[in-house]
């Protein structure tokens, strides 16, 4: 009988963990830094949106748009990065334990 497959647990955490980092990059607040920019267009051709104060925060429809749309990028890229821990540490448990050594 097989043991654990680590690549499919370390597949499936990097995904849920891509996905926590992805809300929280997402969410996270829009501080202003510093006064000088490293934006490649000076600040002077920036539109200003009549109505909208700076450092309003965006709409929740906005909010639940980036989630989404992130979510479609961050979710496989972490499971991507966990399938290759998962081949690192499968390989390294075979090694060890002696597993498919020919002799």
């Amino acid at each position: 009988m097989r043991g654990k497959n680590l690549v499919k647990i370390c597949s499936i955490v990097g995904f849920v963990l891509a996905e926590i980092y992805m809300v929280f990059v997402v969410l996270a607040p829009n501080v202003p830094g510093y006064q000088t920019s490293r934006m490649f267009i000076p600040k002077e051709s920036i539109p200003v949106v009549e109505g909208v104060a700076p450092g309003t925060k965006p709409p929740i429809s906005a909010q639940i748009q980036r989630l989404a749309v992130c979510a479609i990028f961050f979710g496989p890229f972490g499971a991507f990065a966990g399938l290759g821990v998962g081949l690192l540490l499968e390989g390294a448990r075979q090694k060890l334990s002696g597993k498919n050594q020919k002799e």
